[in-house]
């Protein structure tokens, strides 16, 4: 698993939604949405922004980011200087 996977698989877990449910959500066949979960790299920054807004969640918490001071964001367990 990749270190900036996108939190899908969490964030329906905690909605309480199967992948068909959410997929039907979204408006994408179940296959793109599996791949979304398996893969999050592969979702474009629009996709990203719509999928955070029907899903009623921050960008933040699909991408596990977090920020951690002024001038410096935690992504994925790692502290990169912005």
């Amino acid at each position: 698993m990749k270190e900036n996977v996108i939190n899908l698989k969490e964030v329906r877990d905690k909605i309480g939604l199967t992948q068909k449910e959410t997929a039907d959500k979204l408006g994408i066949s179940l296959r793109t949405y599996q791949r979304y979960e398996l893969d999050g790299d592969g979702i474009d920054y629009k996709k990203l922004l719509e999928i955070s807004k029907k899903l009623g969640v921050s960008m933040d918490k699909l991408t596990g980011a977090v920020a951690v001071g002024q001038n410096n964001i935690a992504v994925s367990g790692h502290n990169n200087t912005t």
